[in-house]
């Protein structure tokens, strides 16, 4: 389960309600759930894109380090049970 944490000010957008509700039905188009990558194409590069069509702040390097760090000790812990050794 998610535990929210904090939020991340990325700057306003000149954007109306219904521009921003236009963006993300063609996200939602671009980006459907079978396209999701753990490492390639995950909620971090989805939010790039919606801040980049916003045309707010990127998302800060801290949160690609955590999400990297996230990745890396999933895979260990699969690895872990696909050989049976811990890692």
């Amino acid at each position: 389960m998610y535990t929210y944490r904090e939020s991340v000010p990325l700057g306003d957008t000149e954007m109306s309600v219904l521009q921003v509700n236009r963006i993300l039905m063609e996200l939602s188009r671009e980006w459907p759930g079978c396209s999701y990558d753990l490492l390639s194409r995950n909620c971090n590069h989805f939010c790039e894109a919606f801040c980049a069509k916003l045309g707010v702040e990127k998302l800060p390097c801290k949160l690609h380090l955590n999400s990297v760090s996230v990745c890396i000790v999933l895979c260990n812990h699969i690895l872990s049970l696909l050989t049976g050794t811990v890692l």
